[in-house]
């Protein structure tokens, strides 16, 4: 049996990339937000390490 997930917000089953299907739904624009912030505290330690 496979194992559906679903989002948190309005309950539709996730695409295989693990986002809501509804491109304006608040989980995706959540989960860009997550992924904008490990983008930048990624660049300032990877800046950080080229300082020492």
């Amino acid at each position: 049996m496979e194992n559906k997930l679903y989002c948190e917000y309005c309950a539709a089953e996730l695409t295989e990339d693990g986002r809501c299907p509804d491109e304006y739904c608040v989980y995706n624009v959540y989960i860009d937000a997550i992924a904008e912030c490990d983008a930048e505290i990624e660049a300032e330690k990877e800046r950080e390490a080229a300082d020492e």
